[in-house]
């Protein structure tokens, strides 16, 4: 390797505006890394820029009855991260990132974090009201003041793995990031404290760029590299599916060979892309009353067979339904999948924010719950010795749970899958395995 090489892009459809919205019709962000002779730091790849928010056309600051997820930030905005190479293989698509990024943020980072660099970075706060003076209805640069400036590393897989990413011509080739952008209406949603919702808020980006760092690979030293070279690194695949019975049942055609781990979070379907309620929030299953859905039982299925663990999670609310805390070991199965993708030296999970108490209005959770808001996980780890994962190939992974759920009232349940892919670069081209 020879020295380091600073990569800033700028997107390949930007507007003569410079400014980018969900709201103007221009809901993608697209950069191109171009192929070079080196190998590219994931760990190092920067998305920056300048965020508004506004009330109406005319751009008025963010009104006093909006809100936002006081603990995505900025995150709350992007909906898909779709990751691929020159050539148009897909080497990593992450749906529904926001709730990806809803979980791994809280399980990753503390108080302190949100507080403080995250703040900075991601304009993320652990107060509600703090976020809505702070972000919502920061004053914009129409009205003669600054933009609130951003700049938020991307976790993937591909992006958060500790080899370099080879983007030669003849390995990888360059490499593609979009960053698809989520509706207003599941960004933004009305005060919990004020019965009328508005409909005219939108944020809009502007001045954003991609910022990343190289490691040179001399040409000799390219030139001696095998023909057939493999690079390998972890992806996120996401999944939607629902629950609506007291037997909640979810079975997926994985198509994986090295599964590592599988997580997933909850919330009424009811609340998704709502303006009065926080698309957001990883809540505890709820009834129609906002009344606590206790999860009396819980296992993982491969091919209809309890796996990895070979018992039912039987929790404490199965023996005594006033229970108000989420069993304990349902939340470190789940926090132990998402240790095997990162090793967190702190998190948000805890106690206090991992209470049962009724919601007597759907919105109200993340406003009265402290630590950013509810935090919930349903998850397991598959493979934390040899880190070569679990084949799921051709057995269907499966999620079974028994519910109080006693209302027709749907649970939308994200699911995330951990998994190891392997790039094998020859001069037929690339093939990812």
């Amino acid at each position: 390797m020879s020295g380091n090489r600073h990569i800033e892009v700028t997107p390949t459809n930007k507007t003569s505006a410079d400014t980018i919205s969900y709201k103007n019709g221009n809901p993608i962000i697209q950069f191109r890394i171009g192929s070079a002779d080196m190998m590219l730091l994931g760990k190092s790849i920067r998305f920056c820029g300048e965020f508004s928010v506004y009330s109406d056309d005319a751009k008025a600051a963010g009104d006093t009855t909006q809100r936002m997820s006081q603990k995505l930030g900025v995150f709350s905005t992007i909906d898909q991260l779709i990751i691929r190479n020159e050539r148009g293989q897909t080497l990593e698509h992450i749906r529904n990132y926001n709730r990806f990024m809803a979980t791994y943020l809280a399980a990753t980072s503390s108080r302190e974090d949100q507080n403080t660099h995250l703040n900075q970075s991601a304009l993320t706060l652990p107060n509600f009201k703090a976020a809505q003076r702070g972000v919502v209805e920061f004053p914009v640069a129409d009205a003669g003041k600054s933009k609130q400036t951003f700049s938020v590393h991307l976790p993937c897989g591909l992006f958060l793995g500790d080899n370099p990413i080879p983007i030669a011509q003849s390995q990888l080739g360059g490499i593609i990031v979009e960053i698809v952008l989520a509706p207003d209406s599941n960004v933004f949603f009305a005060s919990a404290d004020d019965s009328s919702a508005f409909s005219t808020g939108f944020y809009e980006f502007s001045n954003v760029k991609l910022l990343a760092e190289g490691m040179r690979i001399p040409r000799d030293q390219l030139a001696s590299m095998p023909a057939t070279q493999v690079f390998e690194y972890n992806t996120i695949s996401s999944y939607y599916s629902t629950i609506n019975s007291a037997n909640g049942i979810i079975t997926l055609n994985l198509g994986e060979k090295r599964v590592l781990g599988a997580f997933a979070n909850v919330i009424s379907a009811s609340q998704i892309n709502n303006l009065i309620s926080d698309g957001m929030s990883t809540m505890y299953p709820l009834n129609t009353d906002g009344s606590s859905a206790y999860v009396k039982r819980l296992f993982f299925t491969k091919g209809g067979e309890k796996f990895p663990l070979n018992f039912d999670i039987d929790t404490r609310q199965s023996a005594c339904g006033t229970q108000q805390m989420v069993d304990a070991q349902i939340m470190r199965e789940g926090l132990a999948a998402i240790h095997n993708f990162v090793d967190p030296s702190r998190t948000n999970a805890a106690v206090a924010n991992s209470q049962l108490v009724a919601q007597t209005s759907l919105d109200l959770s993340d406003k009265t719950t402290p630590l950013t808001g509810n935090f919930f996980v349903l998850g397991v780890r598959y493979d934390g010795v040899s880190d070569q994962g679990v084949d799921f190939s051709t057995q269907q992974w499966g999620l079974q749970t028994e519910l109080d759920l006693t209302t027709d009232n749907p649970q939308a349940v994200y699911v995330f899958i951990h998994a190891k892919q392997t790039l094998v670069f020859s001069q037929q081209g690339v093939q990812v395995m």
